[in-house]
Parts: C-alpha cells; structure tokens; sequence
C-alpha cells in the first residue's frame, strides 16, 4: 500500500541517492519535454500531469519508460518522483513485468489504486522521513511501497549484508582517491575471476561495475557543490572530464542537471545510500 503523506508547506525536500536509483519527496516540476536513460515513476496523492509525445495523462500513479520524452508538471508537496537505472537489475524487472514495451503505464485503474486514496491514513513510514535526522532505510521503505504497486511487482528489497568480497570491493574502490580503479584491479583484490566479479557484483548491487564507480563519482560532485565549489571545479575534483560530462551524467542518472539541483540545493535534504541501507 502507497502510504498517503501529508506535508507541510515548510516541510523540508529529501533527495536520496542510491546506486541504482534515486528518490525525491517534496513538490519538483520538470521544465519541457526531455528524456533521460533512467526509468520513472510518479506517485502523488492527487493526479499529476505528464505529457508525452502523443498524449497527456492525468494520473497518480505513473511508469515511464528509460528514454521516453516526458515532462512532468506536479508540484504537489507529498509528490514521489522514483528513478532506476537504466542498466539495473531492477529496470529489467519493470520492464518486463510492467510495461511490457509500453512507452508508459497509468495506474491509477489498477486494482490496488484505493492505496492512492487521499484518504489512506498517515503512514508511519513518512513520520521516520520527517523526522530531522532520516535514515536511507526509512526510503527504502518507502520505494518497496510504490513497487509493490506495480503489475507484476518485483521482490522488495530487503535490508541485508553484502557478500564480503563485494562489501570489500566497493571499499577498495572508494579509497582510491582518483576513482578510477579497473576491472582487473578490482576483481585481483577480491580474488575472483574477472568474470565472476562482475556477475557477483551486479547481483549484489544491481548495476555494473562501472555504473557504481560513476555513482561515486556524482556523489563526490554533489559533496564538492554543497561545499560551494563552481560546477567545473566540481567535475574535476570528481574525475569528470569536464563540466558537460558531469552534466550529462547527472540528467542520465537522476533526471536533472547539477545546475537544476543548485536552484533548490538550499531546501532540499540529500542523503546519499548504500543498498539497502544507510551510506557513509
């Protein structure tokens, strides 16, 4: 069941970042018709507007493709905007089980939509999100509930330990200053097979290898612009080529821009995530 929240208009804004995915909570419109390489979906207690190439839909709850040109007018406090990557494990899910080719999919007819009701009541897991200090499990709550929305759902994600030679792994690759450790360096200190190594990871982390190292470095983006560093002194601090190349990573990954994230950095909580539970 999708939990109906409610916010107040001072309330602030949560962005949480995960590997393979990113949630924002909190009233966001996006400007003009664009597309990005993650898949979407909508949640609102009341109907959003999402216009597509060749129609218009008024719904609550919403599944829009990976590359499907959209734009979202939604400024709705309580407003979920839910994004997977592209390349994950978990995209692959709703694609298939989902959309099924569809370039997007309301859900508003589906036969659990009395969840979406204004009238559901509070939710507990919204009162640990609005709590000063919340934590990445609370979100991971809070996605497993708009999943288990969807048509052909895909397990939730459950809160668990990584394999040590993963969890060992994603250590090595943070330590190195440049972010810029290879495959064969990598899968050597795990004492794996090349091979193996990447199979291991992506089914624990959901997302190859090289998509988790580009997390990181947005991460390490997103700490040195909240640090007050400009957006080109900011790429390079986190090994982008240059300021469009991070750009560019940013509206594949999240949807915006860092530039669009700069405008309302000042409102807005940013947590950054490991799977399934609370990051460094």
């Amino acid at each position: 069941m999708i939990p109906h929240i409610k916010m107040a208009e001072a309330d602030p804004r949560y962005l949480f970042l995960f590997p393979d995915r990113s949630l924002f909570i909190g009233p966001l419109t996006d400007n003009g018709m664009h597309a990005h390489h993650a898949l979407q979906i909508v949640c609102c207690p009341e109907p959003v507007s999402i216009r597509l190439e060749d129609r218009t839909l008024h719904t609550r709850l919403t599944v829009l493709a990976p590359n499907a040109k959209h734009a979202v007018s939604g400024e709705h406090p309580a407003q979920c905007i839910l994004l997977i990557d592209g390349e994950s494990s978990l995209c692959q899910s709703i694609e298939s089980g989902s959309l099924k080719g569809a370039d997007a999919l309301s859900l508003d007819s589906h036969s659990n939509s009395k969840a979406l009701s204004k009238d559901s009541g509070p939710s507990g897991i919204y009162s640990q999100l609005s709590k000063d200090t919340p934590d990445c499990s609370s979100a991971v709550l809070m996605m497993n509930s708009i999943l288990a929305e969807l048509p052909g759902a895909p397990a939730p994600d459950n809160i668990r330990p990584l394999d040590h030679r993963i969890a060992s792994a994603c250590q090595f690759i943070q330590n190195d200053p440049d972010l810029k450790a290879s495959l064969i360096e990598v899968s050597q200190h795990t004492g794996l097979s090349e091979g193996r190594f990447t199979h291991l990871f992506k089914e624990q982390m959901g997302i190859p290898l090289r998509k988790y190292i580009l997390w990181l470095r947005l991460r390490k983006s997103v700490n040195a612009l909240q640090h007050g560093l400009s957006l080109t002194d900011a790429a390079h601090e986190a090994g982008f080529a240059d300021q469009a190349h991070m750009s560019r990573s940013f509206k594949e990954h999240f949807g915006s821009s860092p530039a669009d994230l700069l405008t309302i950095r000042g409102k807005v909580n940013i947590h950054f995530c490991e799977s399934g539970g609370d990051g460094p």
